[in-house]
Order: C-alpha cells, then sequence, then structure tokens
C-alpha cells in the first residue's frame, strides 16, 4: 500500500521547521517580558540545528535514522549529526556548534 503523502518534499518540510525554530528562539530571545530566555534560545537553536542538517541528510542521500531497538525508529542527535557531516573543521558552523 503506497503511502499517502501531505506534503511534497520531507526535506523541504524540515528546512521549514529549522527556519521557524531558529525564528522561535530568536524572538523569544528578544522578548522583553519573557525572563528564562537564554535557556529557552538553547533549546529551540538544538532544535533548529538538528533539523537543518536532517534535511541535509536527507538531501545527499544518507540514512539519518536508526533502529535501536526492533522496530522502534530513532534519529541522530544533534552531536551525532555534526560528526557524520562533512563540514569544514574552520567554517562558522562548527563554531556555532561548539558554542552548544
Amino acid at each position: 500500500m503506497p503511502r499517502n503523502r501531505r506534503v511534497k518534499s520531507v526535506k523541504t518540510e524540515l528546512v521549514k521547521k529549522a527556519r521557524e525554530a531558529m525564528l522561535a528562539a530568536v524572538q523569544l530571545y528578544n522578548n522583553p517580558q519573557v525572563t528564562f530566555k537564554a535557556e529557552s534560545f538553547i533549546t529551540l537553536s538544538v532544535i533548529g540545528w538538528t533539523y537543518l542538517l536532517h534535511a541535509y541528510y536527507r538531501s545527499n542521500g544518507i540514512e539519518y535514522r536508526y533502529y535501536h531497538y526492533v522496530g522502534k525508529k530513532k534519529v541522530f542527535d544533534k552531536c551525532e549529526c555534526f560528526f557524520r557531516c562533512q563540514f569544514d573543521r574552520s567554517s562558522g558552523v562548527f563554531s556555532s556548534f561548539r558554542v552548544f
């Protein structure tokens, strides 16, 4: 039985989620009424980077899911994604990852 997808591209949806997570992080951080800024910003930034890396893997045909137990899917966390990526270690991307 073929799957009935609502979205055209999973990669596009992942990039969209990554963008939304980062925008939410910046908006929350810039909100003067919120006192729990730094922790919320870090959490949403990690989520955004994870979505972005999953989209990167999806576009390059790399399987980013793995099976830990029989039948249960898990996905790579941010650290696992980063160390499997082919980023230049001297780039700004690497510096951004080291912050979190």
